[in-house]
């Protein structure tokens, strides 16, 4: 099991392999369970209601 910080998360769903490194990338695919915090959640709602995020992240 990995669980994923908010920025690693992101990085993650939205593709985005200039920043997230390989190792960590390949890591996140070889785990049987990826995860990530309530708190994590809680973080991308509250950024995207108060429009410090957009739906592309």
């Amino acid at each position: 099991m990995i669980v994923l910080d908010t920025h690693i998360w992101l990085w993650w769903v939205n593709q985005d392999f200039n920043s997230l490194a390989v190792k960590r990338k390949e890591q996140i695919e070889l785990s049987d369970v990826v995860a990530v915090s309530a708190i994590s959640c809680f973080e991308v709602a509250w950024l995207f209601h108060h429009q410090h995020m957009t739906n592309n992240a």
